[in-house]
């Protein structure tokens, strides 16, 4: 990625920019003659690159664009430039607290030399802290500033599942959903209703999260296992995921009525499991 030779050249320009921008009060016909187009929101996945698209259109061949420059908001709240392009001399990516790495940083179309109207952001290998709102600024010769902003949100699908557990202290069954590796943290239902105990933690990746939700059931003879199902919403799914809750096998032995004779024939016993998912082999043993 192409730098500029020189760190004190955004520095001046920008200064100049705030020169203009308070010199020069655009009319109306100047409004509608330069148009910012950029998307209100874009999203992309933890990891992954994201482009942050911003053009400028304009039918007035004397429009000439001074300088760009994309901003984000620090810590503080306060507006900070994190990326620079000139004309001339091309992009500028000053380092700040906000954005400490700003080699993952580029402009896609913009080259110097060639008439700026295109200012799109690429921002490769996504992080949690890069979910923000970001502002391009476009200085203008003799039409003034024009600014538009993009809120770019960083998501991370999670992976659930649910089961069966015993509770260590009341030795009632409890159903068990997690859903691991969400960003933002998704939402966990049941299908019986109830107050069930859910809870949040950090997730395995940063700025994921993990949710579970316990679910007490009982009386627990009263209750059709199958019929109990783990709701997850969440941001990156279309419609909510649906989790049948996995149990272990519950093995009985019918057949026998206690009063079996010497030489009686059809005999038979039957071996029940009742689990899910369902068994899938048998063996007998005496």
């Amino acid at each position: 990625m192409a730098r500029a030779a020189s760190s004190a050249w955004p520095h001046l320009l920008l200064s100049l920019l705030s020169l203009l921008s308070l010199s020069w009060t655009p009319t109306r016909a100047d409004t509608e003659t330069i148009v910012l187009q950029a998307p209100h929101q874009v999203r992309s996945f933890l990891g992954n690159n994201a482009t942050l698209q911003c053009k400028l259109q304009t039918q007035n061949s004397n429009v000439q664009v001074t300088l760009v420059t994309w901003m984000r908001p620090d810590p503080t709240g306060r507006p900070v430039s994190i990326a620079v392009f000139h004309p001339t001399q091309g992009p500028s990516f000053p380092a700040h607290p906000s954005f400490p790495d700003p080699g993952r940083l580029e402009f896609v179309a913009a080259r110097p030399g060639v008439e700026l109207r295109d200012a799109t952001l690429a921002v490769r290998e996504l992080r949690a802290e890069d979910e923000a709102n970001y502002t391009c600024h476009f200085a203008t010769f003799p039409h003034g500033s024009r600014s538009a902003g993009t809120w770019l949100r960083v998501l991370a699908q999670p992976q659930n599942k649910a089961e069966i557990k015993e509770d260590p202290l009341s030795q009632e069954p409890v159903a068990c959903c997690v859903s691991t590796g969400g960003r933002p943290p998704a939402s966990i239902s049941w299908s019986l209703g109830g107050e069930p105990n859910t809870s949040q933690a950090v997730g395995p990746l940063p700025g994921t999260f993990t949710v579970t939700s316990l679910l007490t059931l009982k009386p627990s003879s009263q209750i059709n296992l199958k019929n109990i199902t783990c709701i997850v919403k969440h941001e990156t799914y279309e419609k909510p995921v649906t989790l049948p809750v996995h149990y272990p096998p519950e093995v009985s032995i019918s057949g026998y009525d206690g009063n079996w004779y010497l030489g009686q024939s059809e005999a038979n016993l039957s071996c029940d499991a009742y689990s899910n998912p369902e068994p899938t082999a048998y063996e007998w043993t005496t």
